[in-house]
């Protein structure tokens, strides 16, 4: 079913209120990916032919048709992008109909699946990685090898690791202190110190990371400590 005049409105209501002013703190108050997923869901779930605003009758047969097919926390998922939506538009929430929450519940008891993660990397498999960076001089292998390094001493998010800049770090004489300025788990910007120490050997992320600063081409390019090398004029 294709979206109506009326539906498309909705949708872009509240990005019109918000952008009519000069500073969008209602977009910040959640994050840019989760907005990214409340809107494909909301999406979703008029495709399948959901009006809004909605009932919970309709809630009802729309978990019962993607009960079998979709994992239970991406429906738990699209009922709160339609809560938020019915919440923020000023009608009442279908989703706490007690219906629809006995329902909910019934699709985790029967479907719900514990959540798929990858094997954490192990000592030895980090140590053979940064055996064979070290074989290669090239610029990408000395940024990789203080990558793989930080991420897994650091225990950083792929964002964090990214977001690095090189006044954030902070060589003192037990190792390297790293400031986050802002993470998935802090979004109001508290800012966090992430302390590691000086390793033994070749697994050192300081050395790693010193190692990177001085590889010049990297350093004269910007303030950001990881960049894409594509972007590097030779």
């Amino acid at each position: 079913m294709s979206l109506n005049s009326l539906q498309l409105l909705f949708l872009e209501k509240q990005n019109n209120i918000a952008s009519s002013f000069p500073i969008n703190y209602i977009q910040a108050a959640t994050s840019e990916n989760t907005r990214k997923a409340y809107r494909y869901d909301i999406q979703y779930f008029m495709f399948w032919g959901g009006l809004l605003p909605t009932t919970p009758d309709i809630l009802v047969r729309y978990l019962h048709e993607y009960a079998d097919k979709l994992n239970s926390r991406t429906l738990k998922r699209r009922l709160t992008a339609i809560s938020r939506w019915h919440i923020y538009q000023g009608f009442s929430d279908p989703t706490q109909n007690p219906i629809v929450k006995k329902t909910m519940t019934g699709i985790k008891n029967i479907h719900g699946k514990p959540k798929d993660k990858a094997p954490a990397i192990q000592l030895e498999q980090l140590e053979s990685m940064v055996n064979h960076l070290n074989l290669d001089n090239s610029l990408i292998a000395t940024r990789n090898n203080a990558l793989l390094q930080l991420e897994f001493f650091g225990a950083f998010r792929r964002r964090e690791l990214v977001s690095i800049r090189y006044e954030d770090l902070f060589f003192v004489l037990e190792g390297i202190e790293i400031l986050i300025p802002r993470s998935k788990t802090d979004q109001a910007g508290e800012a966090q110190i992430c302390a590691i120490p000086y390793g033994f050997g070749k697994l050192c992320p300081v050395n790693a990371i010193k190692l990177n600063l001085g590889a010049k081409k990297l350093i004269f390019l910007r303030d950001m400590c990881f960049v894409q090398l594509s972007e590097i004029k030779y």
